[in-house]
Formats: structure tokens, sequence, C-alpha cells
């Protein structure tokens, strides 16, 4: 039933498992915030100390975990199962995802001040692995794992199944609202998350490997994080609501939205993501188009 609904209506059903999820994220994280003593409402601005960090981590588990209960659903266990094919091309078309995360940390990270750093603070940055690969995880799994493929399987459109599995991840954001972000820098958020989503989709499209979008999501995350947890006082002063920082987060967008629509310029559908029990017939599809269109001699 779950999979025929899917199939029939994959907007539809994006965006009920997208509110189920964020019902989920909201419960989990008030569970969680309430059992370290934190206040959920100015989340945004506490401090990623061991609480702050093991709420991310315990609510982002929770989180994983329902995601996977889909997919397994969906008939989509092939999407967990790790595999080294498609890693390596995924994280070489991922060059401006790691090149933008290691500018981040150039820019938030007080490098003047590193030797004074108190150790307590680097061995947090285990848990921040640990956080932030989840956050790739549960994210990633949910918007190009679930989104992108029941989308993608219903119209057999690369273009439209990168698009709308995007926004969808960009009015995520929206509920950074709940834990005290602004408004203004949750639609910058928003944005910045659309462009993203456009960019991952797209390499998750050419590698059909979701561990490699799992990955760059990560890696993304932990460089943004990291100055925050080793040097946050001199972080906190790079606030999205910056002018400077406004103008750099719009360019990035724009640049991120050109490299994922190059990426998937050549046919709407040679990136088709690989995914479910109808992996075979898009196969077959291929190739009978193929059989038809190509000249006899």
């Amino acid at each position: 039933m779950i999979k025929r609904f899917a199939s029939g209506r994959p907007i539809l059903f994006s965006v009920i498992v997208f509110i189920v999820n964020a019902v989920v994220a909201v419960l989990s994280v008030a569970l969680f915030t309430s059992l370290f003593g934190l206040d959920m409402t100015s989340l945004e601005d506490t401090a990623l100390d061991f609480s702050g960090l093991s709420v991310q981590i315990l609510s982002k588990a929770v989180l994983s975990a329902v995601i996977i209960l889909i997919l397994v659903t969906l008939g989509m266990k092939s999407e967990i199962i790790p595999a080294r094919k498609g890693i390596g091309i995924g994280l070489l078309l991922g060059w401006f995802v790691i090149g933008l995360a290691i500018v981040q940390f150039a820019f938030t990270f007080d490098f003047k001040n590193v030797g004074s750093v108190e150790t307590n603070k680097f061995l947090l940055l285990l848990p921040l692995v640990v956080g932030t690969l989840l956050i790739g995880v549960s994210e990633e799994f949910l918007c190009r794992g679930i989104f992108y493929n029941v989308i993608f399987n219903k119209y057999r459109n690369v273009h439209v199944a990168v698009f709308v599995s995007s926004a969808i991840f960009g009015a995520g954001h929206l509920l950074n609202l709940i834990v005290g972000a602004s408004l203004d820098e949750t639609l910058l958020q928003v944005l910045y998350a659309f462009a993203f989503g456009v960019l991952v989709a797209a390499i998750y499209a050419r590698c059909k490997n979701i561990w490699a979008v799992v990955l760059l999501h990560a890696l993304f995350d932990f460089f943004g994080y990291a100055p925050e947890v080793l040097t946050p006082a001199y972080a906190s002063k790079m606030a999205l609501t910056d002018t400077n920082t406004m103008i750099i987060v719009v360019v990035a967008s724009v640049v991120a939205i050109c490299l994922g629509l190059f990426l998937i310029r050549k046919s709407w559908r040679a990136g088709a993501a690989v995914s479910a029990d109808n992996a075979a017939q898009l196969v077959e599809d291929d190739e009978l188009s193929a059989s038809q269109t190509s000249p006899t001699t």
C-alpha cells in the first residue's frame, strides 16, 4: 500500500513523509533537550559542548532510524548498504562542496588563538564527527534516498527529481525557527539548502551512490560546526546576517545551482539513480529505447 502510494503520488508522499519526519525531529529534540536540561527554543544559540552535541547525535539517530525504516518499507534496502562503486566519482564531482567547506572553516576558525584552545574542546571533535555523519545519513537518505527516487521513478525526469527534492530539502530548514533562529537567517538557510540540494542531488544522479553524498554532506557540516566547537567566540562573530556573508552565501548558492545543472545537462534520463526494486526495469527501458533508435546497416 505504501509503495503503491509512493509510486502513484510521489510528491504528495514526499510531503507527508517530510511532515512525519519533522514531527519526529521536533519531538526527539524536545525529549533530549529536556533530558540534558537545555531549552529547545534557544538551541540554535546553545554552545556546541557535550550536552549540545549529545542532543544532536541522539535526535539524528532517532530520525535516521525512522528514515531507514521507510526506505526498507519502500523496497530500497540497496540504498542503505554501503558500496565502493561510485564513491570516488561522487567525491570528485563534489569538489565545490569540499572546497566550500574548507573555505568556510578558514573563514570562521580563529587560527591566531588555536594554541589556547582547551584540550577538552578537541575531544569534542569525535562526537562532532558522529553527529555530522548522522546529519548526512538522515538528510541524504530522506531527500535523495526517498524523495529523489520516488519522484524520478514516477516522472523519469532527472531535472524534476533534482529540483522538487531540493525544494523540499530547502523548506525543511524552516524548522530552524523552532530552535531559535531568526527569520532572515532562516530564509537565507532555505536558499542555501535548496542550492546545496540541487548540487548534491545532481552528484547523486551521476554517481548513483548515496553514501558519496552522505560523506560530502557530513564533511561540509563538520567543517561548518568545528569552529563553533573549538573557537566559539570567534565563530559567532561571523553571523549569516552580516552583509558580506549574505552576499557570499547568495553567490555560492547560484554557483551550486549552475554546477548542478551542468552535471545533469546531457540527458533527462542519463542521471537516473538506480534504486528500489524497479532498477532492472529502468535498464530494460533504456536498452529497448536504444535498440529502437539505433541505425540499421
